[in-house]
């Protein structure tokens, strides 16, 4: 179980890239450039829960998530929701 540190959506990862392999359109419009670490950081293919995908109905709930954006509890040994 995992958030998105900044949407707060949940998810699980169902996999994961070493680095973004995402088409140039797709970081530009994801504003990767903005990211602390990059695009040289752990990406997470994240299926997220459908209560939480309310504002893209018309799409699959799947995100690609860069690892600075993602919030594990369990892992960071955190209880609660996201900060």
């Amino acid at each position: 179980r995992c958030y998105h540190a900044q949407h707060g959506y949940r998810g699980v990862v169902v996999g994961w890239d070493a680095q973004c392999v995402e088409t140039e359109e797709w970081r530009t419009v994801a504003r990767t450039a903005e990211l602390v670490h990059g695009l040289h950081q752990p990406f997470y293919h994240m299926l997220v829960d459908q209560r939480d995908w309310l504002d893209h109905t018309y799409e699959p709930p799947v995100a690609y998530v860069a690892e600075e954006a993602c919030w594990a509890p369990e892992i960071d040994g955190q209880a609660g929701v996201p900060p």
